[in-house]
């Protein structure tokens, strides 16, 4: 990541605050980080930041300093974070062959994910939950983990006229 931005860590709420800090230091006046309160059908009352205002001064260079937070894991991280997950949950009796087939395709589905974001969301589920979790519970908590940065990407790409 290039010396000004935020640094990679293994955790996603490090990665949030620095994000906010260093965009509310390097944000042009006519723009802001503001929460966007919201309700979560399944996490109830929410918020995130989000970049507010519009600008005519070229921001594109505080978007490539977030992008590094957007690039994807890959394959093997990917797959070592659910072997783990698989690892600490219970799940129903597999043959070793399904078992590998399960663990490839999560990891297969989880490919939009940074590796700070997947890890983290395996780490909570193996804290919270007992079972092994659907594609569909590990992608919306991933999701979540990943909000702040993603809005704050998009609404800074969309704050330039």
């Amino acid at each position: 990541m290039p010396s000004g931005g935020p640094k990679l860590t293994d955790d996603p709420a490090r990665h949030d605050r620095a994000l906010v800090e260093f965009l509310t230091q390097r944000l042009p006046s006519s723009l802001a980080v503001a929460t966007v309160s919201m309700i979560d059908p399944v996490y109830g009352w929410d918020g995130y930041p989000a970049v507010h205002g519009r600008t005519d001064e070229d921001v594109s260079d505080l978007a490539r300093e977030i992008e590094p937070l957007l690039t994807p894991a890959p394959f093997e991280a990917r797959l070592k974070a659910i072997a783990m997950l698989r690892m600490r949950t219970t799940r129903r009796a597999d043959d070793a062959g399904d078992a590998q087939l399960l663990l490839e395709a999560m990891a297969d589905a989880m490919a939009e994910f940074p590796a700070d974001v997947l890890g983290e969301a395996c780490r909570s589920w193996s804290r919270l939950e007992k079972w092994f979790p659907t594609e569909a519970e590990l992608r919306a908590l991933c999701v979540r983990l990943m909000r702040t940065r993603k809005s704050l990407y998009d609404s800074l790409k969309g704050a330039a006229r």
